[in-house]
């Protein structure tokens, strides 16, 4: 474990390195520690089966291995802090980290517990907005959702993908960044609208930015026509 962990920092001082040597202005980890850019936090929260696999299927539609919820979601403590702090430790630039969507994470889990989707998607957002907070309080610029399952479970994502947005950032007064889904290989008809949201109204305007980001960007939000 000591030498697993070891060999986590030195990749990742190396992505450090190479995102300012190419001038990159805003760094991340490269997530580097993660064998998944959403498992990695779901399989860390209380009710989620630690040795038993679910099964869903991926937005192309083939069937993935996928974390199994069979109890009431909870944080029992941070999943990426540690990694955030190690971050902040190893540059001075503006800082970013990135964590799963909580509707994402719904469709990419067996759900064996909550009476709907909905429901468990709800769950892990209050679980996400936990992280979130900590990930601002130690310094973190910008915290990144990652939401690209939008594109592909359009009905859901009608259903309950705001809602979940808005309530992982609920109280949240700090810059955020949303990344829905990329457009490639993705029909036009099914290419992301811009909607409103708590994560889209905290922009540059009503809150206060780092001066080293200013100017730089806005929070943004999209849904699926």
């Amino acid at each position: 474990a000591d030498h697993l962990g070891e060999a986590g920092d030195d990749a990742t001082r190396l992505a450090i390195r190479d995102m300012e040597d190419a001038g990159i202005d805003i760094i991340t980890d490269g997530e580097m520690r993660r064998e998944s850019y959403s498992n990695h936090f779901s399989n860390a929260l209380d009710g989620v089966d630690p040795d038993v696999p679910g099964a869903a299927l991926t937005r192309t539609g083939r069937p993935d291995v996928v974390p199994l919820v069979n109890g009431a979601i909870s944080r029992r403590g941070p999943v990426e802090l540690e990694s955030a702090r190690f971050l902040l430790a190893n540059t001075d630039r503006a800082t970013k980290v990135t964590v799963p969507g909580a509707f994402t994470m719904s469709q990419q889990a067996q759900n064996d517990y909550y009476p709907s989707r909905r429901e468990l998607g709800l769950a892990l957002a209050d679980a996400l907005n936990e992280e979130i907070r900590d990930l601002f309080s130690v310094g973190v610029d910008i915290v990144q959702i990652d939401e690209p399952y939008l594109q592909s479970f359009v009905d859901d994502a009608r259903e309950y993908a705001v809602e979940a947005i808005n309530r992982s950032v609920a109280g949240v007064k700090a810059p955020q960044c949303f990344t829905p889904v990329s457009a490639m290989g993705i029909s036009s008809a099914r290419r992301p609208r811009v909607i409103r949201s708590s994560a889209s109204s905290a922009g540059p305007t009503s809150i206060s930015w780092p001066s080293r980001l200013r100017n730089r960007g806005s929070t943004c939000l999209c849904s699926m026509p």
